[in-house]
């Protein structure tokens, strides 16, 4: 199956400034498509001075860390350095728990663009981009990414303590215990959601939930192979939850969707080398054991898409579809990418306009397994970008948000 590729958007949306911008739905039409574009500098150009009339907006305050995480800079060349790149991305991911302190959903949020942007400053790959496979960075700077990891700790909590009957706030909380190297934590989180009784729109999540504790446990063994208190303590863990590794040893890909907006429908889809794709109306593909097994209709996710001991090695497309729009419109989702390593996070905005599969980012699978077959048909989701048009021009001085401005 092969998906057309989108229309790219006209020169206008990249180039108009805020003064082309008369209320909020326009201001999330032009943010999405220099975010689409990976207009960075024109993003955070444009975030900053959405921020000024809009101030009890978290989405305004999301788009500044992407676009500063991404390299964004300010007509002054600021941010200039990682440094100040991150202390910008900090003060806007704050700026989410001080204007919405009890907003279990917007703390959670807050909590997977910590996390993306720490694993970001950690492997040096891009989170927010169709062309997501590209390194931005130098890989490496793990004090950066500690820092970001223990913030996301810190939302994932704050919106566990408001609101803990969404399962995707634990699992973003052991996400982010893993890739501190608290594995022990990251169990118990599991351990706990385990222990909740979720609504039935979450389908089989324990099913998903016994594979993270499994996931957990692997990557703590991974870290410490020879010590001997860690395996012990890793496997009591392992029969505590009844998560045998065994329930994800054949997995060479799998790609989790949630979303933040109840009653929308979101739908995850991957494509793989052959060109055949996953989702709902066709879960399973035999030819590339690609299985989508936990597909929801409502609530919040999450949708899990694996591929098995026999699926070829080669670049898997993934992209979502807004399904069904509900009363809220636009929806917030978040793309995890637990195989192959290194963990991934991508958050993402769809409009109630996005009606068609929209790309996120393409999945690399080793050479273990099967040769790859290249497609003789085009590729299912189109990757390439807008062409590149005039910056936006900068606002004048009196408009300056000191916050934001270095």
């Amino acid at each position: 199956t092969h998906l057309p590729p989108p229309p790219p958007p006209p020169p206008s949306a990249l180039t108009a400034s805020m003064e082309d911008v008369a209320d909020r739905a326009a201001a999330n039409e032009r943010a999405h498509v220099l975010r689409r574009a990976q207009r960075y500098d024109a993003l955070l150009q444009f975030a900053r001075e959405w921020a000024l009339w809009d101030t009890s907006n978290a989405y305004v305050y999301e788009l500044v860390a992407v676009a500063a995480a991404h390299g964004g800079k300010l007509a002054s060349g600021a941010p200039r350095t990682a440094a100040e790149r991150d202390r910008l991305v900090v003060r806007a991911l704050t700026s989410v728990a001080e204007i919405a302190p009890k907003d279990a959903s917007q703390l959670n949020r807050a909590g997977y663009v910590a996390l993306a942007v720490g694993l970001q400053r950690e492997h040096g790959h891009a989170f927010a981009t169709p062309n997501a496979t590209a390194a931005i960075s130098t890989p490496g700077d793990a004090a950066a990414a500690r820092a970001f990891y223990a913030w996301a700790v810190r939302l994932f909590t704050d919106a566990l303590a408001q609101r803990d009957d969404n399962v995707n706030t634990y699992r973003g909380l052991a996400l982010a215990h893993t890739a501190a190297g608290a594995y022990a934590a990251a169990a118990d989180v599991l351990h706990d959601a385990l222990g909740h009784k979720f609504n039935p729109r979450y389908g089989d999540v324990r099913l998903v939930l016994r594979e993270e504790v499994a996931y957990v446990l692997r990557e703590w063994r991974r870290a410490a192979p020879t010590d001997a208190v860690a395996e012990a303590k890793s496997a009591a863990l392992e029969q505590r939850d009844n998560a045998p590794l065994s329930l994800i040893e054949a997995q060479r890909a799998r790609i989790t969707l949630s979303w933040a907006t109840d009653a929308n429908d979101v739908d995850l889809h991957v494509v793989d080398p052959f060109g055949n794709e996953c989702y709902y109306g066709n879960p399973r593909v035999r030819a590339s054991d690609l299985h989508l097994y936990s597909d929801q209709t409502q609530g919040l996710g999450p949708e899990v898409t694996v591929a098995g001991a026999g699926a070829p090695s080669g670049e898997y497309h993934v992209g979502v579809k807004y399904y069904n729009a509900g009363p809220m419109g636009v929806s917030q989702g978040v793309l995890t990418v637990y195989e192959p390593a290194p963990l991934r996070i991508v958050p993402f905005s769809l409009r109630p306009t996005d009606r068609d599969v929209l790309p996120m980012l393409r999945v690399r699978v080793g050479a273990a397994g099967r040769a790859t077959t290249p497609p003789t048909s085009p590729p299912p989701f189109n990757f390439e970008l807008p062409p590149a048009t005039t910056a936006p021009p900068p606002p004048p001085a009196s408009t300056a948000q000191p916050g934001f401005g270095r």
